[in-house]
């Protein structure tokens, strides 16, 4: 039927004409047509047209069931119905709408009116805005459209039979006579009684059934028509028992009795045949709902009770249709086609009202109809509904010039208030449509004027309009309202959309006082309805809600400032393929300031989490209708949140606030994190997006990721330590419990060194004896930063994972010396804060603690030997950071405790400690123990074995709080240095004699190392025998990891003196060498030399010294680095000579000295490749290979 015939006219015009075909189902779907009397029969018609210049009416009349007898209207047929129908000009005009970007003006309104016979002139305002010419935002000519013929059909009462053909009479009439109304201007329910409720839809039909026996008049003989009338009545009874019975008389149930009536009437095959059967079925389906209309009135059945149970009856009705054009229909505003309720009449003056020399405006003004004695009453002063039955945009909305209603809002409004078909989009029951709530309706030949209003509570689907405001005067919209229901996305907060289009008065630029227009100025903004969400755990939420740390969320906002056009910007809408021409743009785009259109608005937003801490940020959020939030949109817009060119959108700045990111539980530390951003996306609820709309969201907000601060680490290392984190997978998965036991929450995406001291790598911070260098992947509830994998999820710390290049005493992995523990035992380490009470005098604060305790195994590292002799060792790092609240300075107490251990120094000595302590505490010197053994302190090996015999005068605590100790950013060196006696053996003398031993502990992440000398450069041992004599020192400098450092002196020579007593002298000779290596940098020295002296004096007057020094020396020294990285070195070999002759008379001296230096052999630097090989050859050398 649909893709055949266009209304039911066309259908009988086919009966008619023969070529009709006969449809099983074709008149079970009539409620897909527009309802339509057929044509006009002439002789059934009376028409007239008045025009009356004074007050300016002008009104066509038409009756139907009445026709003419001289000068009055009598009925057509005894009994029977008739209608007026009165024809207004068209009542509205649509005109352009254009974006409100000029502000409100200023002006004051002229009240000196009084008396006035000329209509003052504009004012204009204070300060007007000054719109300079070709920038007024808007195009002129102004789009317009103007609505078609508004008609009001009047019925006449059957207390008359006669109407005189006077314009007087007419228009009495329409004050009088009762509104001729379509079936589907019904009242909301309960306002009328059942009798009235069935009079609108009984009236309809019968007017119907009227049009369809004349036009199948001469298809259907009288005899066969009989026999439909009865038929209709067997029909009729049927639906009234079913619905009496509860039992719902379906569509079904209609067709089956409509066909077993129309086979039982007509008989026979053939084309002629074929067309008679479906003209009956035609007439029958009208005349039978026309008799159970009437039937369920006498049954005392309610409309909506029959419609539920019998909604084959009022097929014709349940769809919005255009009304018959013997029914009452507005167009007010522009292509909405409504029509006032059975309680609704019309007011008007019969003749020209004038008031001195001037003559109102004939109108009409709709009111409140009520009977009173003799007559009628119309209240205009009442609200009224009225009810919008059709629109050209229903079927489709259509597109074109922005108006102050879109194809799309009027296609909503229908639905609204004449959508009887329809379902609610939430809960799928069916949709009880509601009446706009009118006021000061007016129509004249001018235009009319219009107060309309409603908001609708329950929708159905497809439609996100919430309230509407109409009002317009003279057939101009003066004010238009339009609210829109949608969510703020992704948090989903309830939200409305407004745009509102209103009538402004513009000064354009020139004359301002003249130039004055008034233009259609269209705004949009949003109002936050639900101004807190909650986001409790467990299903929708996305992983219980692991995954969302904010308990609720804030919106700290009413009312946005006006938008920019909602999506006009590429970048503040969704792909083209998103929007048709029901998803309009401004039901899914991202809001943006019409202050700054190019740049999308912030939503202020305070994030809650479950410890109570608020945190402020600022954010764009989308807006998104209700009508996008069904499955199979909603995806498309979390796609479009979700995607990498949104990211900056999604990030949100937290400046530092506290965000607690997993449960609080029992013994849990370090769950709330300084956080500096936090990047949110949207994810499908738990339950998945159910079919239809939603008084929710459908989706859910997350957060994907994090800028955090690890703020204990940050206390104890001095360091700003900001990694990007991601909720851990287990966690997501299974929160807290056996399947995660090291309480995993969050991982890092980014990798970061986690270094101790001011150089980022020291190990101050962390008690002297350890230089951790973690490289942090994780984070614990119970253990804070964590550098563990997936063992420890499963409970076990792997020293490998948390300590990749953490350093024991500079030098040693503490991975390869710990061993692995149970991850929630006591010897797996801790990094964590917590709240501390003030205690007087010092105020509250938080107290961060790293500490790791664990008895050591066995190592395998050859220059490391723990468990020494047999002993247990053990490692234990403290440090406390306690920061106070207010001005106080914080404090800090670190410790290192190392014990029983041995460290093997390049097998040239090894050092066995009982315990190495560092303590260093705010606002003290550092404390540094090292207790070596009493028996085995110091061992010599290899080629320094010698001095065995000479340890024994190193005491064992030499260490312990040493005369020697310096404390410096780079490390502490404890020294101990022993002088002792002189030895006297015959002719053989030793002198000078001193012992010497240190041990430095870096803090820059050196190894440690221990010196030990015999004497010292400066202050060398010396050694006699009768004549002959000597001297020189000893030092060696070794680390876990080798010799640093040798170096060493010796010399011998003989000296003769003699004294005459008027003069003395002396002459010497002495021979010796030097030698020097150090590791870094690389370099060696070795020297050989010889030298003479002698003085002479004579009588202490004059006197005369000469010092000849000659020597031969070798060098090597490490000199930056080559091109490829290596390095460079330079070495020579050089020769000095030196001679120094010094005379002194009385009070008078003089020196010469005579220095000479030959270098015999020597380079700068190793020969680079450029010098080896010159330019040629290495073209040479290239070109055979071409």
């Amino acid at each position: 039927m649909a893709g055949r015939f266009a209304s039911i006219a066309d259908l009988i015009r086919s009966v008619r004409q023969g070529t009709l075909v006969s449809d099983a189902r074709l008149f079970g779907e009539l409620g897909d047509f527009t309802i339509d009397d057929g044509p006009d029969v002439a002789a059934a018609l009376w028409r007239a047209r008045a025009v009356r210049p004074e007050d300016m009416v002008v009104l066509d009349f038409t009756a139907r069931g009445l026709r003419r007898q001289g000068d009055k209207l009598i009925r057509s047929e005894a009994g029977q119905p008739g209608v007026l129908i009165v024809t207004h000009q068209p009542q509205s005009i649509a005109d352009g709408a254009y974006l409100d970007t000029t502000g409100q003006p200023e002006y004051s309104a002229d009240t000196k009116l009084s008396g006035r016979e000329t209509i003052p002139p504009s004012v204009p305002p204070v300060n007007p805005p000054v719109i300079p010419p070709g920038t007024e935002n808007y195009t002129t000519p102004v789009p317009l459209r103007a609505a078609g013929p508004s008609r009001l059909a009047f019925t006449m009462p059957a207390s008359e039979e006669s109407l005189p053909l006077t314009l007087d009479a007419l228009l009495d009439a329409c004050r009088r006579w009762p509104l001729a109304l379509d079936g589907a201007a019904r009242p909301d329910g309960g306002t009328l009684t059942i009798l009235e409720q069935w009079a609108t839809v009984s009236t309809g039909l019968d007017f119907t059934l009227r049009g369809a026996r004349e036009a199948l008049a001469g298809a259907l003989p009288p005899r066969l028509i009989a026999g439909l009338d009865a038929a209709a009545g067997r029909i009729a009874s049927e639906q009234v028992a079913s619905v009496r019975a509860k039992r719902p008389f379906v569509r079904r149930s209609l067709d089956a009795a409509t066909t077993r009536e129309v086979t039982a009437l007509v008989s026979g095959t053939g084309e002629a045949v074929e067309n008679t059967r479906a003209a009956a079925t035609l007439y029958l389906n009208l005349a039978s709902g026309a008799r159970s209309a009437t039937e369920f009135a006498r049954a005392g059945i309610a409309l909506e009770e029959a419609t539920l149970l019998a909604p084959g009856l009022v097929a014709l009705l349940q769809k919005p249709h255009e009304p018959s054009k013997y029914r009452t229909a507005i167009e007010m505003p522009w292509r909405l086609i409504g029509s006032p309720l059975a309680d609704a009449g019309f007011t008007h003056a019969t003749q020209p009202v004038t008031h001195g020399n001037r003559t109102e405006l004939w109108h009409t003004r709709m009111g409140e109809r009520s009977p009173t004695r003799g007559g009628v009453r119309i209240d205009e002063r009442a609200t009224s509904k009225f009810r919008y039955l059709w629109s050209p945009d229903y079927p489709a909305p259509s597109l074109g010039p922005t108006f102050s209603l879109d194809g799309k809002d009027r296609q909503m409004i229908v639905k609204l208030t004449a959508g009887y078909d329809e379902k609610n989009a939430i809960g799928g029951a069916d949709f009880k449509p509601r009446a706009v709530n009118a006021r000061r309706v007016m129509l004249s030949a001018l235009g009319g004027q219009l107060e309309a209003d409603r908001r609708w509570t329950t929708r159905p689907p497809g439609v996100d309009m919430m309230a509407w405001t109409h009002k317009l005067s003279q057939g101009r919209d003066s004010f238009v309202r339009v609210e829109y229901a949608g969510f703020l996305f992704p948090f989903g907060h309830a939200a409305t959309l407004v745009k509102i289009s209103e009538r402004k008065f513009e000064w354009r630029g020139g004359a301002a006082a003249k130039d004055r227009v008034a233009v259609l100025r269209q705004r949009f903004f949003l109002i936050i309805r639900e101004k807190s969400r909650t986001y409790p755990d467990g299903a929708p939420q996305p992983e219980q809600g692991r995954t969302m740390p904010f308990a609720r969320v804030d919106v700290m906002l009413d009312v946005t400032p006006d938008l920019a056009q909602p999506g006009k910007a590429a970048d503040q809408a969704l792909v083209a393929g998103f929007y048709n021409a029901d998803i309009l743009k401004r039901m899914a785009f991202w809001p943006a300031p019409l202050s700054n259109p190019s740049v999308v608005f912030n939503f202020p937003l305070v994030g809650v989490d479950d410890a109570g801490n608020r945190v402020s940020f600022a954010m764009p959020l989308m807006f998104v209708s209700e009508v996008v939030n069904i499955a199979g949109k909603i995806e498309q817009v979390r796609s479009h949140y979700n995607g990498a060119p949104r990211l900056a959108r999604r990030t949100a700045d937290t400046r530092g606030a506290l965000i607690r990111f997993a449960p609080a539980r029992s013994g849990a530390t370090d769950v709330d994190m300084p956080t500096n951003a936090i990047v949110f996306e949207s994810e499908l609820p738990s339950t998945g997006v159910p079919p239809g709309q939603s008084t929710t969201l459908q989706q859910q907000p997350i957060v994907k990721s994090a800028t955090i601060r690890l703020a204990g680490a940050e206390r104890l290392t001095g360091q700003a330590i900001i990694p990007e984190v991601e909720f851990d997978p287990v966690y997501i998965a299974h929160g807290f419990g056996e399947a995660n036991k090291g309480e995993l929450f969050l991982k890092l995406t980014t990798p970061k060194v986690l270094g101790f001291g001011a150089s980022g790598t020291g190990s101050d911070a962390v008690g002297g004896v350890a230089a951790p260098s973690l490289n942090p992947s994780k984070l614990s509830a119970a253990h804070g930063v964590m550098s563990g994998l997936s063992d420890f999820t499963d409970g076990l710390f792997k020293p490998v994972d948390f300590f990749p290049d953490a350093k024991l005493l500079g030098f040693f992995s503490l991975k390869d010396i710990l061993k692995p523990v149970v991850a929630l035992g006591p010897e797996s380490p801790q990094l964590t804060s917590t709240d501390f009470p003030a205690v007087a005098p010092k105020p509250a604060g938080v107290e961060t603690i790293f500490r790791l305790g664990q008895q050591l195994p066995n190592s395998s590292i050859p220059a490391l030997i723990t468990n020494a002799d047999g002993a247990k060792s053990r490692l234990d790092l403290t440090s406390v950071m306690r920061v106070y609240a207010g001005a106080v300075p914080p404090e800090q107490s670190v410790e290192g405790i190392i014990t029983n251990f041995k460290i093997n120094l390049a097998g040239c000595i090894i050092i066995h400690f009982d315990r190495l302590r560092f303590l260093k505490k705010s606002g003290a010197k550092p404390d540094v123990d090292v207790d070596l053994n009493p028996d085995t302190g110091v061992t010599f090996g290899g080629p320094l074995e010698f001095m065995n015999r000479l340890k024994d005068f190193i005491p064992a605590n030499g260490f312990s709080d040493p005369p020697d100790l310096q404390v410096t950013p780079q490390g502490i060196t404890a020294g101990y240095s022993l002088g002792l006696p002189n030895v006297q053996v015959g002719v053989l003398s030793l002198s000078n004699i001193t012992l010497g031993a240190a041990f430095s502990l870096p803090f820059t992440g050196g190894a440690p190392t221990a010196r030990f000398n015999f004497a010292e450069r400066h202050n060398t041992f010396n050694l006699t025998v009768s004549l002959l004599g000597g001297g020189g020192f000893f030092a060696i400098v070794v680390g876990a990891d080798g010799i640093k450092e040798i170096e060493a002196q010796l010399d011998f020579g003989a000296q003769v003196a003699i004294d005459l007593g008027v003069a003395s002298g002396s002459v010497y000779i002495k021979a010796g060498f030097y030698f020097h290596y150090a590791l870094s940098p690389e370099r060696i020295e070795f020297e050989g030399f010889v030298e003479l002296g002698g003085r002479l004096s004579v009588l202490g007057l004059i006197s005369v010294s000469l010092t000849f020094h000659l020597s031969l020396a070798y060098e090597a020294i490490e000199d930056g680095t080559k091109s490829d990285g290596t390095p460079a070195k330079r070495s020579r070999l050089f020769g000095q000579a030196t001679l120094v002759v010094e005379i002194e008379i009385l009070f008078f001296s003089a020196s010469v000295k005579v220095k000479v230096e030959k270098t015999f052999v020597g380079s700068d630097a190793d020969p680079s490749f450029a010098q080896l090989i010159d330019r040629d050859a290495w073209t040479d050398y290239c070109s055979a290979y071409a």
